[in-house]
């Protein structure tokens, strides 16, 4: 069996640290991660491990609080057949202190039953596995190769107009990312999707391709990676609402990226050398077949 290696992680900045295996990929390396929480995940074996900072709990006790938080977690994931195998006394922390005073600890072990979707078919993963996504998000990656892929569903922009509009929601994507050297490759004219239809009305569609250099999670600037983002902006119009399609592909990994961990720094492996379907045709091919199963979900507007 091959050892696993394990090497003290920063979290939160470096304020805090924890050793655990080198094959817990920080998750925030794929999409944003809640500001009171570290997330890791080996996709490979389905495993994940969370580190959560929450305001002090005054009215649970000491004895037991770690099996209070994990029926809380049971409940919160609607989970079933909630069973608690054990649990520890209350301990002191001696190497935790501050101002001297040690820290407690409590730890439990549990087994449930939790609803999970379907596998993904492909090298990409479901992140809604690892943790929660928004609603209005469906996000696949694989961290093997430092790609994701996401589906999002927002409120029509009507100020934007239809020729342009995916090169308009790169720009913002990269806005929001505090990204730097942003470059737009290449942008679509405006297509109907005639196979994509509501009332008989088809949906427009354009599509656009850029490189921009943007940190992964909580990393500055020192850190950024090079990436190719390609972002398809389906427009159904009808129902009010503005479909993403994003697609991430590293070009070049900073030595200094959480990411260079995982995939090596330097130039990305080419996806065929890697046995993998190039991202661009991952890209084309989640744009292409985009078909809307149940228009129920986007509520009134579809009644």
């Amino acid at each position: 069996m091959a050892e696993d290696y394990h090497a003290e992680r920063p979290l939160f900045g470096g304020a805090i640290a924890s050793t655990f295996p080198l094959r817990f990929q920080d998750v925030s390396n794929i999409r944003q991660v809640p500001d009171h929480q570290e997330v890791f995940a080996d996709p490979a074996r389905d495993e994940s491990l969370i580190f959560e900072l929450l305001d002090l709990k005054l009215e649970v006790a000491d004895n037991g609080s770690a099996t209070w938080f994990l029926q809380d977690l049971a409940r919160e994931q609607d989970a079933e057949g909630v069973m608690i195998i054990e649990q520890s006394a209350v301990i002191e922390a001696d190497g935790l202190r501050f101002r001297n005073i040690p820290a407690v600890v409590t730890t439990a072990v549990g087994q449930m039953t939790r609803p999970f979707t379907d596998e993904l078919a492909l090298d990409l993963q479901d992140v809604s596995k690892i943790r929660q996504v928004p609603d209005h998000q469906e996000v696949f990656a694989d961290p093997t190769r430092d790609e994701s892929l996401i589906f999002e569903l927002l409120d029509l922009k009507l100020e934007v107009a239809d020729n342009g509009s995916a090169t308009w929601f790169l720009q913002d994507l990269a806005r929001e990312q505090d990204a730097e050297e942003v470059m737009i490759i290449e942008q679509s004219a405006v297509i109907e999707a005639d196979g994509l239809r509501f009332r008989n009305i088809p949906a427009v569609v354009t599509t656009a391709v850029g490189q921009m250099a943007i940190s992964k999670g909580r990393q500055g600037r020192e850190a950024q990676n090079t990436v190719r983002v390609y972002l398809a902006n389906l427009r159904l119009k009808e129902v009010g609402t503005d479909v993403l399609i994003t697609a991430y592909e590293p070009i070049l990994i900073s030595p200094l990226s959480e990411s260079a961990s995982a995939v090596g720094a330097g130039l990305a492996v080419p996806a065929a050398q890697s046995g993998c379907m190039p991202m661009a045709e991952v890209f084309k091919f989640a744009v292409s077949s985009f078909k809307v199963n149940d228009w129920s979900l986007f509520g009134a507007a579809a009644a």
